[in-house]
């Protein structure tokens, strides 16, 4: 029960962010800025990295992320004002977290994760370590 309610609230969360994204974005053309949105992202910074992070773990459950889904995740890091390097980086977290879920990393999964981690600039023994680290963790 517990858990279906932290998803619950997980959902209401994401939800509650795209909507003011989306806001966001809708005013960005009209009357001006929303500093009441802005001073809300500058004050709960962590948040909306990690409503970022979810996001990409969310595109990344089929085992691939698709041009749609890219075009939103990079809405929601342009309205974040968070770099591409540290999007990269949550990309390729989250493409790991995916892949090692079910504790084994098929050809398919490897090859999406060898193409994230170029696209952060990870070496292949950060790579190995860090699918090393997911998959112990899915272990236990």
């Amino acid at each position: 029960g517990a858990v279906w309610a932290g998803h619950g609230l997980k959902d209401m969360a994401v939800k509650e962010i795209r909507r003011s994204i989306a806001l966001l974005d809708m005013s960005e053309g009209s009357q001006g800025v929303d500093t009441g949105l802005i001073r809300d992202v500058l004050m709960h910074q962590e948040e909306y990295r990690e409503f970022l992070v979810h996001a990409y773990e969310s595109a990344w459950e089929d085992g691939v992320i698709s041009e749609e889904e890219m075009k939103e995740l990079k809405s929601f890091q342009e309205a974040l004002g968070i770099t591409d390097e540290e999007a990269a980086d949550m990309n390729l977290k989250a493409a790991i977290k995916s892949a090692a879920a079910d504790g084994e990393i098929t050809d398919k999964e490897a090859k999406s994760i060898d193409k994230a981690a170029q696209a952060a600039n990870k070496s292949a023994d950060e790579v190995s370590k860090a699918v090393s680290d997911e998959l112990e963790k899915n272990d236990s």
